[in-house]
């Protein structure tokens, strides 16, 4: 999360963000509503 808001856009840093939240073992629902929240903020 802090590299999505530490980056001018959080389009590159987004598929790690991805990544990373799946591994630590995060619900779909979780992850998909962390993009739709990226998507709708930025």
């Amino acid at each position: 999360m802090i590299l999505a808001f530490s980056t001018a856009s959080s389009e590159a840093a987004m598929p790690k963000t991805i990544l990373a939240l799946e591994r630590f073992g995060c619900p779909p629902r979780i992850v998909s509503f962390v993009y739709l929240l990226d998507i709708l903020l930025t």
